[in-house]
């Protein structure tokens, strides 16, 4: 791991609390390189295996593309992404 690439991001509450009895999470990671062509398969992707956590790489979003971001995310989900201020790359969960 190379610490130079790590950022903070700033969390806020979530908009909505739900009770969860789970023992397990489901978590997934994903290389998706460039998510706006694909952004219907990763909802898709999410909903069929019901992942808890899902991590994308490379999404090459720009810090104001929010119409990507409500199509890639199924209902109950929420996002947050640290794009790059330049270049390409991003990380979103």
């Amino acid at each position: 791991m190379c610490v130079h690439n790590l950022i903070y991001i700033k969390t806020s509450q979530p908009a909505v609390s739900v009770a969860c009895n789970k023992t397990h999470l489901k978590c997934g990671l994903l290389n998706v390189r460039s998510l706006s062509p694909k952004a219907v398969l990763v909802n898709e992707l999410i909903t069929d295996h019901s992942f808890d956590l899902i991590s994308f790489t490379e999404t090459w979003l720009r810090p104001d593309e929010y119409s990507t971001l409500n199509e890639a995310s199924p209902d109950g989900y929420a996002s947050c992404q640290a794009p790059r201020l330049s270049g390409r790359g991003a990380v979103l969960l």
